[in-house]
């Protein structure tokens, strides 16, 4: 089965030997990777939609998978199990990402990992799932269809950050490679332009210390920063 980049990335990091639940698994080509390809004995997935969830146990059926995949019609993390110890979320919205882990706080007990690749709000996904007794293990950055994601992998632990690093990564701050280093500056080109608009006090505030983190770390990339 083809699987994109972003997916397959996802899935990589992934431990051998976990028992991994992909949340919002979409037509199941996460969990049918894993199977197939990194050899995994049973995963689990859910949706809360009919629609891709009878495409997934299409996709499932033709490739022979039937048993060893369960697949679940249900919210969130309402199909979690004793046995699972990994979440995966991938496509979703960074704000929905957060409030099924807060709603679902005391359920995570056995869950040792947890590897999200948000659509947004990427900040508020790292002081959520941190504040839940998880530190970031790793953090990189994906391209798919001319977009650039953050994955996101958490383990079991406490790390304390600071604002600059929830904001910016204090894993992916630390890589000095051209894709996150265009990714900051064209950051930087977006808070510029939106600190050009009129905008509340309050949200001026916090996009001029974003500013400043983002100068900050684009000069540690031993380059002048770019005039925006």
């Amino acid at each position: 089965m083809k699987i994109n980049r972003r997916l397959k990335l996802v899935g990589d990091y992934i431990r051998e030997g976990s028992i991994p639940l992909d949340v919002g698994c979409d037509h199941a080509k996460l969990s049918i990777y894993l199977l197939k390809e990194r050899n995994f004995p049973f995963v689990y997935a859910s949706d809360n939609k009919e629609g891709p969830l009878n495409q997934a146990k299409e996709n499932i059926s033709f490739y022979n998978l039937v048993d060893r995949i369960k697949l679940s019609k249900k919210d969130g993390l309402a199909s979690l199990e004793e046995n699972i110890d990994t979440i995966t979320i991938t496509g979703m919205g960074g704000l929905t990402i957060c409030k099924i882990f807060k709603e679902n706080e005391k359920s995570l007990a056995n869950i040792k990992s947890i590897i999200l690749s948000p659509n947004n709000f990427v900040k508020e996904v790292r002081e959520t799932i941190c504040s839940l007794g998880y530190y970031i293990k790793e953090e990189t950055l994906v391209v798919e269809n001319a977009k650039t994601y953050h994955i996101l992998v958490f383990a079991k632990g406490k790390k304390d950050y600071s604002l600059k690093e929830l904001s910016l990564g204090p894993i992916l701050m630390l890589k000095k490679d051209k894709l996150v280093e265009d990714y900051y500056h064209n950051k930087l080109r977006e808070v510029n332009n939106v600190l050009q608009k009129k905008i509340t006090e309050e949200k001026r505030e916090e996009l001029e210390l974003l500013k400043e983190y983002l100068e900050e770390t684009v000069n540690s990339f031993g380059k002048c920063p770019k005039k925006f």
